[in-house]
């Protein structure tokens, strides 16, 4: 009788292990597919991102991450120098995200570089 008791015992700690197995996989499965479908977020969205002083630094980073990936091309000067200035005013920034960001806009918009670097400098002088 004591080894009924071992058998089912082992037999159901196996049964959960593998319960709980597919149901990592299963949230693994969930958080690829959100990704692949997630929408491109609109400029004026990740502006925002960056306008409110409450962003966490990581959220920022994030932030830059997505405005390069999707927003190197500068089609309104205006709108990227206020994000270049908040970004770089931003008490959680850190100084390799307004590297970046204005590296890689230079880069993209050579005609700029000087209205980029304007508005990193008006920034950083605020803060």
């Amino acid at each position: 009788m004591e080894l009924f008791f071992i058998g089912l015992g082992t037999v159901l700690i196996i049964i959960l292990a593998i319960l709980i197995f597919f149901l990592f996989q299963k949230r693994k499965l969930k958080m690829i597919s959100k990704d692949l479908t997630s929408p491109i977020p609109s400029l004026q969205s990740l502006e925002q991102i960056i306008d409110n002083s409450d962003t966490k630094t990581e959220e920022l980073k994030d932030t830059v991450d997505l405005i390069m990936k999707y927003y190197a091309e500068i089609n309104d000067i205006n709108s990227y120098m206020d994000t270049i200035f908040n970004l770089s005013k931003h008490r959680n920034r850190d100084t390799q995200m307004i590297v970046t960001l204005t590296t890689k806009l230079e880069q993209r918009n050579p005609q700029y570089k000087l209205d980029i670097n304007s508005a990193m400098s008006q920034g950083l002088n605020s803060k």
